[in-house]
């Protein structure tokens, strides 16, 4: 996990040196809190930023203070504003005992809970696409696979899957399926495609449902049940039966309609 993030990292601020195209800087800089606070969970200490933009020191110092109080906190990430559990960035259970499961828990939770929301919902179910969070997730995954860390990923990825099951979001594997369907690999071929085009691709392919709900969201008792974000995860959460069925049967899947 430490050589996948720091060699993603390294290469992101070559690239924000660099200069991207299009809007993409702004979706670079989210990476670079989202990486920047990865890391230093793993390392049980602060790690510097790769763009040295004193507003996004400012977040990765707020998100990491927020992770030590272990409070709900509202996050504005990627586009999208959500209020984040960081109550579950305790270590738990076995991981408890061992300062270095500790810190890897904590780097864990973070890589697999914080959303790359690529489409939201409203209260009526009316989808919205999220450029920004689509362009994050399409940056990730061409830097994994231009470090070579995808191999990293995916032995992590299998380790986890055999283990506990398959995932329940997008995942870097898919991101790379969703680049063949688009014809787009780097930034700049990204950069030339349109809301619309990228946005029927993720829906025609089915990217980034989610079947288990397990943020913060509130919804009003007289509303339709809430339609989950479709999200990209680097380390996402996994889909177990009994999840899905205390989901199923609890609300707003079950409603009070007396």
């Amino acid at each position: 996990v430490d050589t996948m993030l720091a060699a993603t990292h390294a290469e992101l601020g070559k690239q924000l040196k660099g200069g991207l195209p299009g809007d993409l800087t702004s979706a670079a800089r989210d990476l670079d809190v989202f990486i920047t606070v990865g890391r230093s969970l793993l390392a049980d200490a602060a790690v510097p930023s790769v763009s040295g933009d004193p507003a996004v020191d400012a977040k990765i110092q707020e998100l990491l203070d927020a992770a030590a109080a272990l409070a709900p906190k509202r996050v504005e990430l990627f586009g999208v504003a959500s209020d984040y559990d960081f109550s579950q960035l305790q270590p738990r259970g076995h991981y408890e005992d061992d300062p270095l499961l500790q810190t890897y828990f904590r780097a864990m939770i973070w890589l697999g809970r914080t959303d790359l929301p690529m489409v939201t919902f409203d209260p009526e179910g009316k989808p919205q696409f999220n450029r920004r969070g689509l362009e994050g997730a399409f940056a990730l995954q061409a830097l994994l696979a231009g470090t070579g860390a995808d191999d990293n990923w995916r032995r992590v990825d299998k380790t986890i899957s055999l283990l506990i099951g398959e995932r329940d979001s997008m995942s870097p594997v898919d991101m790379t399926a969703y680049m063949d369907a688009v014809g787009a690999h780097t930034p700049a071929e990204l950069a030339t495609l349109s809301d619309d085009t990228l946005y029927k691709a993720l829906i025609d392919g089915d990217y980034g449902v989610q079947r288990i709900m397990s943020q913060i969201m509130y919804t009003d008792p007289t509303d339709p049940p809430l339609v989950l974000p479709r999200v990209f995860h680097l380390m996402g959460q996994r889909f177990t039966i009994d999840s899905y069925v205390f989901n199923n049967v609890t609300y707003d899947r079950v409603q009070d309609l007396r």
